[in-house]
């Protein structure tokens, strides 16, 4: 049992731990729980949809309330016997307005122990509340002109920070959705790594959207917030990656919820989750030449 009362578990997204055998299967665990936003996070959100970006508040309340799911599933598995958990997925619903799950569920395992593991639950979930679309031009205005701006701004970070961390692993990228890498390369061991990012279109995109809906067809203004996520998304799993001073992220899934508040019967879009998880592995170095 690790200090505060959190079992000491292997945890991989992928079949297999990494390095290690299993010994037995023990049965599917899980571990959830319901959080929602208080009234000073809802204020602070549906300012900040003026421009849209990142929504840190909810990135955090709903991180937290992912690793409260991680934990209850690890104290389950360790009631269990388990001293890992394998195949791990995460789940984001809302339950109702105002109020998202946080499910987190994976096989418990025994595994033949070797070096020391350390399980990462860094975490993250998007979340936010749309305001009224339309208050009168000056606001959309002010949201298109400064909106733009910002959310190039972030995306042009983001790409900064992607070529940095190329660089850092030898000019590749750590990050990989398959299991095996190519070339093969013996794995000693790893654990699961996570990352997340909130974001939430401006009121301009929002609005522009909703008259799109009108005619149907491609609704092209959500493509810069959705690149934006997506990559800021995966960037900071690279980085948890290098701190973690690992080689290889395998497996890795991205996963995007919507959350939906219902206010009077209206259903309004609020902002999405984009949730980027793997196993991060060490591969054995080559032997030095004689």
């Amino acid at each position: 049992m690790q200090p505060g009362g959190v079992p000491q578990l292997m945890i991989s997204n992928t079949e297999t731990i990494p390095g290690r055998t299993i010994t037995a299967t023990l049965g599917l665990v899980t571990g959830s729980t319901v959080r929602a936003k208080n009234f000073i996070k809802d204020i602070g959100a549906g300012l900040k949809n003026v421009v849209g970006g990142e929504l840190k508040s909810y990135t955090e309340l709903l991180g937290e309330a992912r690793n409260e799911a991680m934990l209850r599933m690890m104290q389950a598995a360790a009631g269990l016997g388990a001293n890992g958990i394998v195949n791990v997925r995460f789940a984001t619903s809302a339950v109702a307005g105002g109020a998202a799950e946080l499910f987190a569920y994976g096989t418990a395992v025994q595994v033949q122990w070797g070096h020391r593991m350390v399980n990462e639950a860094v975490v993250g979930v998007l979340w936010t509340l749309v305001p009224p679309l339309i208050f009168g031009g000056g606001p959309i205005l002010f949201s298109y002109l400064v909106g733009n701006a910002y959310q190039r701004r972030k995306l042009n970070d983001t790409l900064a920070r992607e070529k940095a961390s190329m660089m850092a692993f030898g000019g590749r990228d750590p990050l990989t959705t398959t299991v095996h890498l190519y070339p093969p390369a013996h794995i000693t061991h790893g654990h699961l790594l996570t990352a997340n990012v909130s974001v939430g279109p401006s009121w301009w995109q929002f609005g522009l959207a909703g008259l799109k809906k009108i005619i149907g067809g491609r609704i092209h203004v959500f493509d810069q917030v959705l690149e934006f996520g997506r990559r800021e998304a995966l960037q900071r799993l690279r980085e948890v990656a290098q701190s973690e001073g690992v080689d290889h992220v395998i497996n890795v899934r991205l996963d995007t919820a919507t959350i939906v508040v219902n206010k009077g019967g209206d259903s309004k879009t609020g902002a999405l989750e984009i949730f980027a998880y793997g196993t991060g592995v060490h591969v054995a170095k080559p032997a030095p030449e004689a």
